[in-house]
């Protein structure tokens, strides 16, 4: 009994042993098989980190490199004996990058949602260059490892960096051109502006920002012609640089003209790219060229009409000598109450004005001040204001009102008083004439320092000058007229009764020898103002020579 309780015994435990050994023998058949499906799996991951086109990392909590491809290799130029499981990730970041490289890892194992799951740092290479990555990361699932993706970007930033100094070379070329270049959408919003567009239209750059209409640089008339204009050229026509007037941010305009060419994107345009020529200067140019034209015209007019003078004067006034002479002859012979001495008075009276007429060609035709003397404008004023002339005037137009405005310290001026009273005498009495029923007429002389010259009168040279100006309150003068008033016979008057058209010809002759410039302003129904202006001289006025007795100039009874 007892033999057979021990073999019952053992067969039991050979039982079990057997039953152990299967176990293990199943147990190591599927460590086997996980094995190599770990294998299998691990060729296939590396297989996948090898061909991915990037460089892969695994990334441990630690911040351990536990895997990493071939590209790595290339990126950092360390093998990856050197790297799996003996570098941390941090060693290879720039030091500017490392410490938001560090909180974003931090980041991802405890607050996922909110780390960045791409973001570019600065690689250092093993030979101590940088390079520029892009970084993807996001964490494996279950674990606290991290797969990383790393895409070198540094040709890319190398060419964004040229291409940013290339923009800003562009920009500081464009603002560096003294022509306004513009762009705009095909709305007329003004997309884009050099330097010098904005200090054409006083506008800055924040005006740009909040939005900057065309409407807003060009009056409504121009406005829709510019636009007309803008759709003709996007629609493939052309423009032979138009012309427009501008307006400033201050409301104050100038004229300009645009050359503009259609913006291309993708076939079709979608707006316009234009420069703008300020004409202002040009304009200005062109009427100092017609100035000066005009200028050089009345100046040969006056030549030609002083040579013409000089010519005929002597002999016309030997034919009027005549005329006078026996017209007065006649006047003393007829009784009084014979009907022809009005016809003989007639002739005295057309003999006279035929004279004042020579003696006015004359004064044209001896242009120049030769025996120039220190005159004060005052003396020639008061000197004309007790002249036969200036009653004879005043009796004319009893209406009228003479007004003296005399600068007590008036500076001293060389010239001749001779053609200065002369002068003097054309415009007051034009100014007299120009008046219709009561009026006044102003003759004021001031001292008056310029710094700059008058408009139309750019030879003006700085410094002080004395000015005589005749004011009237007449009818002034036509628009029309303005640039005529100086050519000789240019008159409006009736031609034989009131006026020559020769007494502003000798008034412009008398003010150009005496190196002095005129400025008139004039609106019609308000009168004119004719201002002379006359280079000051600081030298002290000579003692006038007393006038001699008739009586000393007779000799023995002669005549």
């Amino acid at each position: 009994m007892q033999d057979q309780s021990v073999n019952q015994k053992l067969s039991a435990e050979n039982s079990s042993l057997k039953q152990r050994i299967r176990e293990l023998e199943a147990s190591e058949i599927e460590h086997r098989r996980k094995e190599e499906t770990f294998r299998t799996a691990e060729i296939r991951y590396r297989t996948f980190f090898e061909t991915t086109g990037t460089t892969m990392l695994i990334i441990e909590e630690d911040m351990t490199i536990s895997l990493s491809n071939n590209g790595f290799e290339k990126l950092t130029g360390y093998s990856r004996e050197e790297v799996e499981g003996k570098k941390k990730w941090t060693e290879f970041v720039a030091e500017g990058d490392l410490e938001q490289m560090i909180a974003q890892h931090k980041l991802r194992r405890t607050h996922l949602d909110a780390a960045k799951w791409d973001y570019e740092f600065r690689l250092v290479h093993k030979d101590g260059f940088l390079k520029h990555i892009l970084l993807t990361v996001d964490l494996i699932p279950g674990t606290q490892r991290s797969v990383a993706s790393l895409i070198d970007i540094t040709d890319r930033k190398k060419a964004e960096g040229a291409l940013r100094e290339n923009e800003r070379r562009f920009r500081e070329l464009i603002d560096f051109l003294p022509i306004p270049v513009f762009e705009m959408d095909t709305e007329g919003n003004v997309i884009s502006g050099n330097r010098a567009i904005f200090e054409a239209f006083q506008y800055e750059t924040a005006d740009l920002e909040q939005g900057l209409h065309i409407r807003r640089m060009f009056s409504p008339e121009e406005l829709r012609r510019i636009l007309a204009d803008a759709q003709a050229i996007l629609k493939g026509g052309k423009t032979k640089g138009p012309e427009y007037m501008g307006i400033r941010k201050d409301g104050s305009q100038f004229p300009l003209m645009v050359f503009t060419s259609p913006i291309i994107r993708d076939n079709r345009p979608i707006g316009l790219r234009g420069a703008i020529i300020n004409l202002t200067e040009r304009k200005q140019a062109e009427e100092e060229r017609q100035r000066l034209k005009d200028q050089l015209q009345r100046s040969e007019k006056m030549e030609a009409l002083g040579t013409l003078a000089g010519g005929v004067a002597h002999d016309l006034n030997n034919v009027i000598g005549v005329l006078v002479g026996y017209s007065e002859i006649l006047l003393r012979k007829l009784p009084a109450e014979s009907p022809l001495r009005r016809y003989a008075d007639s002739i005295l009276q057309s003999s006279i004005k035929g004279a004042a007429i020579v003696q006015d060609l004359l004064t044209l035709a001896r242009r120049g001040v030769n025996d120039a003397e220190i005159v004060s404008l005052n003396g020639v004023v008061s000197d004309y204001l007790r002249t036969l002339e200036f009653e004879k005037l005043k009796s004319y137009h009893p209406d009228v009102k003479i007004v003296r405005e005399l600068d007590a310290g008036l500076l001293s001026i060389k010239g001749s008083p001779v053609h200065l009273g002369k002068t003097l005498m054309n415009l007051v009495s034009n100014a007299a004439e120009a008046i219709t029923g009561p009026g006044e007429v102003t003759i004021r002389t001031q001292n008056l320092h310029l710094d700059r010259p008058l408009p139309g009168c750019a030879e003006m040279k700085e410094g002080d000058y004395v000015v005589l100006s005749v004011a009237d309150t007449g009818s002034g003068i036509a628009p029309a007229d303005m640039g005529r008033i100086f050519e000789p016979f240019f008159t409006k008057k009736v031609m034989g009764r009131s006026g020559t058209g020769l007494g502003l010809a000798v008034v412009w002759g008398t003010v150009k020898d005496h190196q002095g410039h005129i400025d008139v302003r004039s609106k019609e129904g308000r009168g004119s103002t004719f201002a002379l202006y006359f280079p000051a001289t600081r030298e002290e006025m000579t003692r006038t020579a007393e006038a001699r007795d008739m009586v000393d100039y007779m000799g023995s009874g002669e005549t």
